[in-house]
């Protein structure tokens, strides 16, 4: 089994490494998040950008690359890492929507071995500040910085069973998002983490939450927990609402000041997209960096279409909304439902405008 080459910084000073992961389809996001960084750059850093890729176009490449375009400070390169997850496609456990694409992170022990550390971010994020205040964070000790889940840490007993029973985590506060990493490869090395990571996928064999599972079970209590600031998912405030009673006063007080002052990194994790749904929490921001990038009208078109998709379950909401009412009333989860009503009428008003 051949190794992926590795990769050699591009800068001899002053080198922040970013990975991003994307396929085609992905690559018009990851363009956004890209523009982002450029927009909250300083000139005194290097961004060394990397995009592990899959069957991404030629003109999408060309597109991408010309953000940096006139920039001394700023390099995009494309690695394709199609041969190397399709060695272990047997073994990565996909969805229609999550393809092996998703396990490219395993590599980056392999591909980054000339690197003592790496910024891995998903492609659908923006950062509202410089990036390299995050990647200069000390991380001596750990194998990695992350950022917590609130979505796992406090729901249901059934899905902290699954953390404990078969993730084999002691702890599910201890589970973060995988969206945001900034990767100790000089150490992981060292551990030799990339075949821990392929072990217990062969374990786990159908892991819920995929890659992320994986990395949350071989990296527990061996990484650096981040301010939320820096993986800030947008549906936080709904998740503190949901889960009030299970969150701590002190973690709720500490996020909602996140909220009034700035978000450094929002990452649209949900299933809810800005691109797809404009009054998405926090979609502003993708928007801002959106009209920067040269896909600007392709996105536009694209929520379009999605809106339109959506006008045909405006009845469907309808319905949705008045069951909520009702529940709401006698059901004991009205907390939960007070939020959906919220939700449901926000959209059915904003569909019916369009």
């Amino acid at each position: 089994m051949q190794q992926a080459t590795p990769l050699v910084p591009t800068y001899d000073e002053n080198n922040v490494a970013i990975c991003f992961a994307s396929d085609n389809l992905y690559a018009t996001y990851a363009c956004v998040a890209i523009q982002s960084i450029i927009f909250n750059s300083t000139v005194c850093n290097k961004y060394d950008i990397v995009i592990l890729e899959s069957n991404i176009s030629q003109q999408k490449k060309a597109l991408i690359q010309s953000l940096a375009v006139g920039r001394n400070n700023f390099t995009i390169r494309f690695v394709q890492l199609r041969e190397r997850l399709l060695e272990h496609k047997d073994l990565f456990y996909t969805k229609i929507h999550i393809t092996i694409d998703a396990y490219s992170r395993f590599f980056i022990p392999e591909l980054y071995q000339n690197y003592e550390k790496v910024l891995y971010l998903d492609a659908d994020l923006v950062a509202n500040t410089d990036v390299a205040d995050l990647f200069n964070t000390d991380i001596s000790g750990y194998l990695a910085a992350v950022g917590g889940d609130y979505t796992t840490m406090y729901t249901d007993d059934k899905r902290k069973k699954y953390v404990r029973d078969v993730l084999k985590m002691s702890d599910p506060a201890n589970y973060f998002n995988s969206g945001v990493m900034l990767f100790n490869v000089k150490l992981m090395r060292e551990y030799d983490i990339q075949s821990l990571l392929f072990k217990r996928l062969e374990c786990m064999k159908r892991p819920k939450n995929h890659d992320q599972d994986v990395l949350n079970s071989v990296l527990e209590n061996k990484t650096l927990r981040l301010s939320e600031r820096w993986n800030y998912l947008s549906d936080t405030k709904k998740t503190l609402v949901l889960h009030a009673d299970r969150i701590a006063p002190e973690i709720v007080e500490r996020i909602s000041k996140i909220c009034v002052e700035k978000e450094a990194i929002v990452h649209y994790a949900s299933k809810n997209k800005p691109w797809r749904y404009p009054i998405q929490e926090l979609a502003q921001y993708f928007w801002r960096y959106a009209r920067m990038t040269p896909f600007y009208e392709c996105l536009v078109t694209e929520m379009i279409a999605g809106v339109r998709e959506e006008r045909k379950r405006l009845v469907q909401y309808k319905a949705k909304l008045r069951l909520y009412q009702l529940l709401a009333k006698c059901g004991h989860k009205r907390r939960r439902c007070t939020c959906r009503i919220a939700a449901l009428r926000e959209q059915i008003a904003f569909l019916s405008r369009v």
